[in-house]
């Protein structure tokens, strides 16, 4: 049940608090390697929270795409329950430290397991474009009790697909006179759900948000009336728009805004980003992977105690 699980209690979080998060670990990364700089000022060689998000998000794009060619075909709740966990793995730790593309490998490798679709190491691996099979198999193997240690061992995830076929079969049942077959929402809806993959919504709002949020989009796509949207949901909280309260009124439009809001966050945040911000980026991230091999590497191996980078940085542009 999601009103008690381990992802309502410490996974979900509003956008002011992941925005905490995420620059609380960029600070907390810098300060480990200030000490090792030759001035303040080789500090702007390092990405800042908000291009540490963009560099997760380009890797993001390359998931879901590894997700939607995997061969045979993921489930959709797999692939929800990936980019579920690389999300909340750089919640922990920053793509600094652990380079996002192998995370990303083992996210989709360990959400197959914990979902119960069986796959053969050997046969995930034959999925990857890039590298040899058994070094592939052996740095997910490598990866998978670090990313479990960091999502706290806490594997369940809560995905909006089984809400929104209740919410496709209800609305069937309650609403009998539609004039058009609902199952041609479907296909937008779960067009939608793939666009929430790029962005935040799964760590902010609830599946059945999530899945409102995809019936909404779908009844738009298919230009149908908001009336069809709110007549259901009145019936969804077992409320009569004909003689309702105003206070029912309220928790109505309250719900209504709450859908509305999901839809906004996963349009805003799955746009493409521009190519040539990609470019900037990337090759900031190999200046700054040189810069942290040829000068700050040596003089933190120098000092037993120093902080040590877990993994080679790199654009993780390619497949």
């Amino acid at each position: 049940m999601y009103a008690t699980s381990t992802q309502k209690r410490f996974w979900t979080f509003t956008a002011e608090e992941l925005e905490a998060k995420r620059d609380a670990l960029n600070q907390a990364y810098i300060e480990r390697h200030r000490p090792f700089l030759d001035s303040d000022d080789q500090i702007s060689m390092f990405l800042n929270s908000d291009e540490e998000k963009l560099f997760c998000r380009i890797v993001a794009d390359t998931g879901i795409k590894f997700g939607k060619e995997f061969k045979p075909e993921l489930p959709p709740a797999v692939r929800w329950t990936a980019l579920m966990y690389y999300k909340r793995f750089y919640l922990k730790t920053t793509p600094l430290e652990y380079t996002p593309k192998p995370v990303m490998m083992t996210c989709h490798f360990l959400a197959a397991k914990v979902d119960e679709f069986i796959i053969r190491t050997e046969q995930f691996v034959r999925n990857l474009k890039n590298g040899e099979p058994d070094k592939n198999a052996e740095l997910i193997l490598k990866t998978e009790p670090k990313l479990m240690e960091y999502l706290d061992f806490q594997l369940t995830v809560h995905s909006p697909f089984r809400a929104f076929e209740g919410h496709l079969i209800e609305m069937k049942t309650r609403l009998p006179l539609i004039d058009f077959d609902l199952e041609q929402v479907r296909k937008p809806a779960m067009e939608f759900f793939d666009m929430a993959l790029a962005g935040d919504a799964m760590l902010m709002y609830t599946p059945t948000h999530i899945a409102l949020a995809g019936l909404k989009y779908g009844l738009d796509k298919l230009s149908k009336s908001q009336d069809l949207l709110n007549d259901f949901l009145y019936k969804f909280l077992d409320l009569d728009p004909w003689n309702s309260r105003e206070e029912e009124k309220q928790q109505v439009m309250k719900l209504l805004k709450k859908i509305e809001s999901v839809v906004t966050v996963v349009l805003e945040q799955s746009a493409s980003v521009i190519p040539q911000t990609v470019t900037v980026l990337q090759n900031k991230v190999k200046s700054l992977s040189a810069f942290l091999k040829t000068k700050l590497e040596p003089k933190m191996k120098a000092i037993p105690e120093a902080p040590t980078d877990n993994g080679v940085m790199s654009d993780d542009s390619d497949e």
